[in-house]
């Protein structure tokens, strides 16, 4: 059974698009597959993989629930809140660890780091700003990409990732028409065709 989606979790998830581009914009990330990495860099965050970390700390993250891909700890040092993003190197490929990052950050600029407890909306919510982040629904429209083939290469994400977000446009399209972009959505493309 397909679950109802609330008006006010609607404009939670358009928050969340609307987050990501702007995050975009503010960083000057404009050419895609994104570089994440970078932008992670950009925005403060310090990443560290799982590879480097002695193998017993490696093990016990792996086999913590809510830690076994990633995570992120803020902390403070000369002043200055610094974020210190975990991520799992070692037993997902290149197309997650993306995805990952991009959940992280959705959590580092949104504040949810400070939180005492993350909810399963705010982890929901990540997903949705990551794959928004990594792959533009208005650069999918205005790209005409219509299959997961596509997405997968123009976005460097995974299949299975590249199926839902295929089947997510798909839907928008059939509500809002082939076409159509939001203005927040334009004003970003505009940006990209302008520093491309």
């Amino acid at each position: 059974m397909a679950m109802m989606t609330t008006d006010n979790e609607k404009k939670q998830y358009d928050k969340m698009t609307q987050l990501a581009l702007d995050v975009l914009s503010d960083y000057g990330f404009f050419h895609f597959p994104l570089d994440v990495f970078s932008l992670a860099n950009k925005i403060g965050i310090q990443l560290i993989p799982y590879s480097i970390l002695p193998v017993e700390q490696y093990m016990t993250l792996c086999h913590k629930h809510g830690m076994d891909l990633g995570f992120t700890i803020s902390r403070l040092e000369n002043g200055y809140i610094v974020y210190d993003t975990y991520y799992n190197d070692v037993d997902i490929r290149e197309p997650a660890q993306r995805f990952t990052i991009a959940h992280e950050i959705k959590h580092v600029v949104s504040g949810d780091c400070h939180k005492k407890y993350l909810t399963e909306s705010d982890e929901a919510l990540a997903n949705f700003f990551a794959k928004s982040l990594l792959a533009p629904q208005a650069i999918i429209i205005q790209e005409g990409l219509n299959s997961p083939e596509q997405y997968v290469e123009r976005f460097h994400i995974s299949r299975q990732s590249a199926e839902y977000y295929c089947l997510a446009t798909e839907n928008r399209k059939s509500v809002f028409g082939e076409k159509y972009l939001f203005d927040y959505e334009q004003e970003f493309l505009d940006k990209v065709r302008k520093y491309s």
